[in-house]
């Protein structure tokens, strides 16, 4: 799925790919990490954090986001053997 790739120099690097519509590289050295921008992922979500993912992992969000994605994600991430965790209330 990462074949094709285009990646444009700005501040932040873009990568455009076949089956995934965006990674968005954040550079901060040791501190690195890429967001993924695009329609499906959070069907994905467990498929991308499984590796990195150990223990419980915290879920944070915020009252309106939680709304609309939190139960999708926990369930998703869960299917995927991640112990994720809303926050408390």
């Amino acid at each position: 799925a990462l074949q094709s790739c285009r990646t444009h120099s700005v501040r932040a690097a873009r990568t455009r790919c076949r089956g995934m519509s965006e990674i968005v590289k954040v550079s901060l050295g040791e501190r690195s990490y890429d967001i993924h921008v695009g329609g499906g992922l959070l069907a994905r979500a467990g498929e991308f954090l499984k590796l990195h993912a150990h223990g419980v992992v915290p879920v944070v969000t915020d009252d309106r986001v939680a709304k609309l994605y939190l139960e999708p994600l926990i369930a998703v991430l869960r299917g995927a053997g991640i112990d994720a965790r809303p926050p408390r209330r």
